[in-house]
């Protein structure tokens, strides 16, 4: 059976391979690791924008619902909901500059090496106010950051459960698994 869905997948060449041997990662797998941090920063970025603007509209709502049902409410400036739009859009600017700041900073994760057989197994987790089982891929003792394989890399995982391989891969404090920059058999698998 090939490695090439791997290679694919985890976009990794011999060049690659030989530089992670050699415990560093190559240019490629550098921009590629920055795209990845990019877009979990941008996905939260989203969430927080999102939020803020409904918290916002929600004020805004309220105000108007107020209005409309109690009559003009003297003391009360009609610009109150200004004051509102406008502490959160600096709000949301402050965390869109810390984002962004966080985002160009150099990924300066170690590269680390783990070896043994493949493993795929579930693994029960929490997702909002229910527990779900998912796929859970290991490579000895190390577990991938699997959530967006797809089922068909999964299923070439599974194809290739119990055989030994080595992984080269980087840990961000900030995710639970590993995250895989290259991996082959190791030498005694590549044989057989």
């Amino acid at each position: 059976m090939s490695d090439e869905p791997f290679r694919e997948y985890f976009e990794f060449d011999d060049s690659d391979l030989a530089l992670n041997r050699q415990g560093t990662t190559s240019r490629k797998q550098k921009n590629r690791l920055l795209r990845y941090d990019a877009l979990r920063k941008s996905g939260i970025l989203v969430g927080l924008i999102v939020g803020l603007d409904f918290a916002i509209l929600m004020a805004i709502g309220a105000d108007v619902v107020i209005n409309v049902a109690a009559g003009p409410r003297p003391g009360i400036p009609a610009w109150g909901n200004w004051i509102v739009i406008i502490a959160g859009g600096l709000a949301m600017l402050a965390m869109l500059v810390g984002i962004v700041r966080s985002m160009s900073a150099r990924l300066n994760l170690p590269l680390q090496k783990a070896e043994g057989p493949i493993l795929v197994d579930q693994k029960h987790v929490r997702s909002g106010f229910r527990y779900v089982d998912i796929p859970r891929v290991k490579i000895g003792e190390t577990e991938l950051d699997s959530r967006h394989f797809g089922q068909k890399l999964i299923e070439e995982f599974t194809q290739k459960a119990g055989q030994r391989y080595s992984v080269y891969y980087v840990r961000s404090p900030k995710l639970a698994g590993a995250i895989v920059v290259s991996m082959e058999p190791t030498r005694n698998d590549q044989a057989g």
